[in-house]
């Protein structure tokens, strides 16, 4: 009974998100009330290692989170994408979300999704996503049709 009262008297009761220091990219940790955790971007290299390694690896570490439940890349440019490997070879993942149109910028996460039989899916404009009971993730951009050629910076 002791072990049941502190666990809820510990617990977060709130949507916790974080901002993570990167350098020049994103970064963004999303824990909610029920323990579910999303990731979106994940920073650039930093000389011959990642922001995912220096960075947000540790801080996924401090908060005792042992899976995460959603991977988002908003789009394919290093400082988004590279600091997210570590995180997709280290952790269980969820569901991997990415924008459609950048297959040939996508090969070494595809590779760590197919070696990892991760679940991935293209991202787009008007989906709602549930992480966790009462917690939502609406995809406001790209719309489907939305063309690569704009450049990822504008997806």
């Amino acid at each position: 009974i002791i072990m049941f009262a502190a666990y809820h008297f510990f617990s977060p009761s709130h949507l916790e998100v974080t901002f993570l220091d990167v350098g020049q990219g994103d970064c963004i940790v999303i824990k909610t009330p029920d323990n579910k955790t999303a990731v979106i971007d994940g920073g650039d290299f930093l000389g011959q290692s990642s922001y995912g390694d220096l960075v947000l690896i540790p801080f996924v570490r401090h908060q005792g989170i042992k899976k995460v439940d959603l991977v988002i890349n908003t789009h394919p440019h290093n400082d988004h994408l590279a600091g997210l490997y570590p995180i997709l070879n280290k952790y269980p993942i969820g569901l991997v979300l990415t924008p459609e149109g950048f297959d040939g910028e996508y090969q070494q996460l595809q590779s760590i999704a197919k070696q990892r039989s991760l679940t991935s899916y293209y991202g787009c404009a008007g989906q709602s996503l549930e992480l966790g009971k009462n917690t939502q993730i609406e995809l406001l951009h790209p719309p489907k049709s939305y063309p690569g050629h704009f450049g990822g910076n504008n997806h």
